[in-house]
């Protein structure tokens, strides 16, 4: 006797996802305890490189001969993020977490600057603030009732 391809699926995939729904339900919506047990959670400060990265020389002039004695390197920009806390349902007994403000994602514009001097060129990588490209959430831990 076969059994209908419905009637498996009620046994074994509903009741698999009933667990798994309780399972991944966020801690603020459990009910009856009135406090959810968590906390901020700290995150390290961030920054990350924005391609493509330019080669910075640095050589000498001697009779119109120019020497190069070295390169860097210089990204177009970068991110940065500071240091922070954010609301991420870390548990802690006794205790709730709640959005309090928000931290800027900077941005920095990097170009090769060149300086000159009698015998010696050179130019160096640096970068100034463009401006902000959008913010991140912040979060405290407070204590419950």
């Amino acid at each position: 006797m076969r059994t209908p391809l419905a009637t498996l699926c009620n046994a074994a995939i509903l009741p698999a996802l009933a667990l798994a729904a309780s399972v991944c339900t966020p801690a603020q919506a459990q009910v009856g305890s009135g406090c959810p047990h968590v906390r901020a959670s700290a995150i390290a400060e961030a920054t990350s490189t924005i391609a493509p990265v330019r080669i910075c020389n640095t050589h000498v002039v001697i009779l119109g001969v120019t020497i190069v004695l070295g390169r860097s390197r210089c990204a177009t920009g970068f991110t940065h993020v500071a240091a922070h806390f954010e609301c991420q349902g870390e548990s802690n007994p006794g205790t709730d977490c709640e959005e309090t403000g928000s931290v800027a994602i900077e941005f920095y514009r990097c170009q090769c600057t060149p300086h000159l001097g009698h015998w010696l060129e050179y130019t160096s990588c640096e970068c100034q603030l463009a401006g902000t490209i959008g913010t991140i959430a912040t979060g405290q831990t407070f204590q419950c009732p």
